[in-house]
């Protein structure tokens, strides 16, 4: 009887010690797909669904963005009247935007309210990164894309606030129209025209490397 029960005994603390070894090289892997998961992009999947999205995002924008440009003088009411009670109720007609009212809000919120027309980079990003994520593709290097959008998009704004914002103030959005007004407070119209002149010149040489060296040619008789 007390060999019996001495082996149930050790039978008993061994399968004890199987299963806490079992769980805890469980725990492991468990725990690094969670994070992964938080991470993002590490499985394959998740990759193609994210990168699919984007790009059907960045056609949305784009679509959404020129439609806006187009209706954004028929679309003030629905924009400026909008309550989030407009999502649910069925208006098919209630936007101009081709996008619908959600469209109409994108092109609003990216278009008048930030960056004008230099909003279009976002959709190129969008679509760059979600090229890459689902079919592999390098369509340019992403984070130059990014950098570089960067700097584009706040010259383009304040040029376009610069010679539209009187007329067509969307064109550079709240951000070029009211980053003009405060630049020109500081330095007046033409100072900011060379400010803005002195910043463009500055990304062409650090980006792409201009030079601006003038050569002299020696002239013999």
């Amino acid at each position: 009887m007390s060999k019996q029960n001495t082996y149930r005994n050790k039978s008993k603390k061994e399968s004890a010690t199987d299963f806490e070894r079992e769980k805890k090289s469980e725990e492991k892997p468990i725990t690094r797909k969670v994070i992964s998961q938080w991470l993002l992009l590490r499985d394959e999947r998740s990759r193609q669904v994210f990168g699919v999205f984007f790009i059907l995002l960045s056609v949305f924008m784009a679509i959404a963005f020129v439609s806006f440009i187009f209706n954004w003088k028929t679309d003030q009411n629905v924009v400026f009247g909008f309550s989030w009670e407009d999502f649910l109720a069925t208006q098919p007609d209630a936007a101009k935007n081709t996008m619908g009212i959600f469209g109409a809000l994108l092109g609003h919120l990216f278009i008048h309210k930030w960056f004008g027309i230099a909003s279009f980079a976002i959709p190129v990003i969008l679509f760059v990164g979600g090229a890459k994520l689902a079919f592999k593709i390098k369509l340019l290097p992403f984070i130059k894309t990014l950098r570089y959008s960067f700097f584009i998009v706040i010259w383009l704004a304040l040029v376009l606030g610069l010679l539209f914002g009187s007329n067509l103030p969307f064109l550079g959005g709240a951000f070029g129209y009211h980053g003009y007004q405060w630049l020109k407070g500081l330095m007046g119209a033409a100072g900011t025209g060379i400010f803005l002149f002195f910043y463009l010149l500055t990304f062409l040489i650090v980006v792409y490397n201009l030079n601006l060296a003038i050569k002299n040619k020696k002239v013999y008789k």
